[in-house]
């Protein structure tokens, strides 16, 4: 009887070149999927960041109920304090938090302003340090304390939304005007829904509240020479004439047009910027948010700016 031959068969492994084309091919799909990944979170912290402007813009309306008017965009200490223009006020954020769900911050701001014989100070105070995720721009890659804004102490808690101020007047810049003489300005110049000591009315609006803008987003993007975009802080103003902190320009100059990196700008006023691709997120008077392309016509841009400029309806 024969013993046939027994065969036995080795396992083979990969080969090098089989390993690298394997290599390469994850490689692929890990450089295509990346991006994707990236887009969708990017669509979440842009959806995110259009429903916390979307809140905001409601609160205004909820005050604009409880007092027949929109807020202030900053209550001068003329007001607030019986003090001059020049000195503190209170911004749109601090006087609509408690329709946000931030009354006890409200409570402690109007407390410290209250028992204060030099209001300056309270913006100094450390309850202007608290960050406030809600109105915070998920996507903006500045930290949370706005280091950037000395008029508010130097580690105020960050914001990324601003009240739209308007648009430019007779060829002049508003702001500029208001920043060189803030006692004697006229209030009916100004085209916008948000500025100081404001008290516009929904029937002034004549151009309709879904025409017209109320909040724009500004983010804390670097310009250059080491300058940001500067974002804002909620803590209110340690000088009123500075509403740049707090409020922005709908304007067709490049220097103002959304997500510029013009640095040039005048005082220091900041565009309408976002970290969200190709646009900011904006809220109109109606509550209603529309996300609005960088690549928006000029004119189109200011008539949205403006509260009566009669300007015709138009889609975007």
């Amino acid at each position: 009887m024969s013993v046939g031959k027994r065969t036995h068969r080795t396992k083979e492994g990969f080969t090098l070149v089989e390993l690298l084309v394997v290599i390469a091919i994850i490689g692929i799909l890990i450089g295509m999927l990346l991006p994707a990944v990236q887009a969708v979170r990017e669509a979440a912290r842009r959806i995110q960041c259009g429903n916390q402007v979307r809140q905001l813009s409601l609160a205004m309306l909820n005050y604009e109920s409880a007092h027949m008017h929109l807020p202030p965009g900053i209550q001068t200490a003329d007001n607030a304090f019986g003090q001059a223009r020049s000195e503190s006020g209170l911004n749109w954020y601090v006087i609509v938090f408690p329709f946000v769900e931030q009354e006890p911050l409200f409570d402690d701001v109007s407390e410290i302003t209250d028992n204060l014989t030099n209001p300056n100070a309270a913006f100094n105070d450390p309850v202007a340090t608290t960050v406030i995720p809600s109105i915070i721009c998920p996507s903006c890659p500045m930290e949370d304390r706005n280091t950037v804004r000395p008029d508010s102490g130097d580690n105020a808690g960050k914001a990324n939304y601003i009240g739209v101020w308007g648009i430019e007047v007779n060829g002049n810049s508003d702001w500029n005007d208001l920043a060189a003489d803030p006692n004697t300005y006229d209030a009916s110049v100004y085209s916008g829904l948000l500025f100081l000591d404001s008290e516009v009315e929904i029937g002034e609006i004549t151009d309709g509240t879904s025409n017209t803008f109320i909040i724009a987003e500004r983010d804390g993007a670097p310009i250059s020479d080491g300058r940001t975009r500067a974002a804002a802080t909620w803590c209110a103003n340690r000088r009123a004439q500075w509403c740049n902190q707090c409020l922005g320009p709908i304007s067709q100059q490049q220097a103002y047009v959304i997500n510029t990196v013009e640095d040039s700008n005048p005082a220091q006023w900041n565009a309408v910027s976002s970290q969200h691709t190709g646009g900011a997120n904006f809220g109109r008077a109606d509550g209603s948010v529309e996300f609005v392309a960088d690549t928006i016509s000029g004119d189109v841009y200011e008539a949205l700016g403006t509260k009566s400029g009669g300007e015709p309806a138009v889609n975007f």
